[in-house]
């Protein structure tokens, strides 16, 4: 009987995607618009995690619980509809934005909602591409995987200020490398080799850390649409990498001030491959497909922050701040903020005088630390 009920289930959730794989376009607006979003959205979490839960019980799916935590299926499980209700709300308002309405217009969307029963991606437009794939996509932002840094304001500040950054954060590597904690991804496991020293965390302030490092931390604070899910100096340790992977959302851009940039080490963001190039800012949009790469004996370091797309209006920031504060209310996100919390040890790994070894840009004095072996 316990099996038949099992078969059961799976037999529901196939025949359930089969018929919306096959579903009309108006059928699929329906069941998205804004009064069932939530109902719809929930039930499709809910499956996920039912389907998560039979690969991790049955062992159907090879090494998925080495990668899957139980707690993340036990997540998607439980969610409930009313707890989509601030992310419909926010997306309304999304609504309401000119840059998202050309977006919609150049798109053939009535909506944004559309975008969770069309796949976009595959138009082809000025704000899609394949290589680009956010769970949330947010219509009207150009799509490019790479942007000049010297096309916005804060990059001479920030690059002037290079040697303070780094001298702080070689102070810190000094005093206090052991406070750089191991990065964990939404699935509940720890992404080996990539340590962060975090000054924001989904929008919140670490005091202990920013006291640390006051001239960073005063400098960031000082840029314009600064987007606080993540500000931090990023590590990733020699012969590390991280897989292609994306981000939640597009509509903001990811900034790399480059500190410890040793050799053979690479960003490729869609299909575009670059390197760092210490106190040269590099800014690009992780909602494409992206990999880094450590293939060096020195650990890399960059100050990593993120800032709202330039395509949108000032204006418009306090919608996408609604939209923000919507996101990481949903409980698999706030699953994901606790993974980070529990401050797990990092493995941060300076060797051969890693940080000494770095070359400053040129025209500037490197700065010079004592760490050893």
């Amino acid at each position: 009987m316990k099996s038949f009920s099992w078969l059961s289930i799976v037999i529901a959730i196939l025949g359930a995607c089969v018929v919306f794989a096959f579903a009309g376009s108006w059928l699929r607006r329906r069941i998205t618009r804004p009064d069932l979003f939530p109902y719809t959205m929930s039930l499709a979490m809910r499956l996920s995690g039912i389907v998560m839960n039979l690969g991790w019980k049955l062992k159907v799916i090879p090494g998925m619980r080495a990668r899957t935590s139980r707690e993340l299926i036990d997540c998607l499980m439980s969610t409930r509809a009313h707890q989509l209700l601030p992310l419909s709300r926010a997306y309304v308002r999304l609504d309401d934005l000119e840059t998202i309405r050309k977006g919609n217009e150049a798109l053939g969307l009535s909506s944004i909602f559309d975008t969770f029963c069309e796949a976009v991606r595959l138009k082809q437009s000025p704000y899609t591409h394949p290589l680009q794939k956010p769970n949330f996509f947010i219509p009207g932002v150009p799509a490019k995987p790479f942007y000049n840094a010297a096309d916005f304001g804060f990059t001479r500040m920030l690059e002037d200020a290079y040697a303070e950054i780094r001298a702080e954060l070689e102070g810190l590597l000094e005093r206090s490398a052991s406070r750089f904690q191991a990065y964990v991804g939404g699935d509940g496991m720890v992404q080996p080799g990539w340590n962060n020293f975090y000054f924001y965390l989904f929008d919140k302030r670490n005091e202990e850390n920013c006291a640390a490092c006051p001239k960073t931390v005063s400098i960031l604070d000082s840029i314009p649409r600064l987007e606080k899910t993540m500000a931090m100096f990023a590590a990733l340790n020699p012969g590390s990498m991280l897989p292609p992977h994306t981000g939640p959302a597009n509509g903001i851009l990811r900034v790399h001030l480059p500190l410890i940039v040793p050799d053979k080490c690479r960003l490729k963001v869609g299909d575009e491959e670059r390197r760092w190039e210490a106190g040269k800012l590099m800014i690009f949009d992780d909602s494409f497909v992206h990999e880094v790469e450590n293939r060096s004996d020195n650990v890399r370091i960059v100050l990593f922050f993120s800032i709202y797309h330039p395509c949108f209006r000032d204006d418009e920031i306090g919608a996408l701040q609604d939209f923000g504060a919507a996101w990481r209310s949903l409980p698999v996100t706030q699953l994901y903020e606790n993974f980070q919390l529990r401050l797990r040890p990092g493995g941060l790994l300076l060797k051969h005088h890693a940080v000494a070894a770095a070359a400053a840009p040129a025209g500037q004095v490197g700065v010079q630390t004592h760490i050893q072996e």
